[in-house]
């Protein structure tokens, strides 16, 4: 979330008011992820630096659907850094 917090004013500059619903609908992925997973470590382990279960419980994880959310999430991002580059440089050029 520090990095989202950080990053979402920046892409802001350079979204329009019709593509702001995008990034709240990104913004519901990451604090989604971030809720489940506040260290980054659930997924990759099974237990925390004392040596307790991340998962008390099974849980049941649909991994299609989390393959197309974070597709989703990788599509939205290469789309924005294309944008901010397009941008930038039409910037640069207008100052030249």
């Amino acid at each position: 979330m520090k990095i989202w917090n950080c990053l979402r004013p920046i892409i802001e500059e350079y979204t329009s008011d019709d593509e702001m619903k995008y990034l709240d609908i990104l913004q519901e992925y990451i604090t989604e992820f971030h809720n489940y997973d506040i260290k980054g470590d659930a997924f990759r382990y099974p237990v925390n630096r004392k040596l307790n279960l991340h998962h008390e419980e099974w849980t049941y994880l649909d991994l299609v659907n989390l393959e197309n959310r974070m597709n989703e999430v990788y599509n939205f991002f290469s789309i924005i850094d294309l944008h901010i580059c397009e941008k930038r440089k039409d910037e640069t050029e207008y100052y030249y």
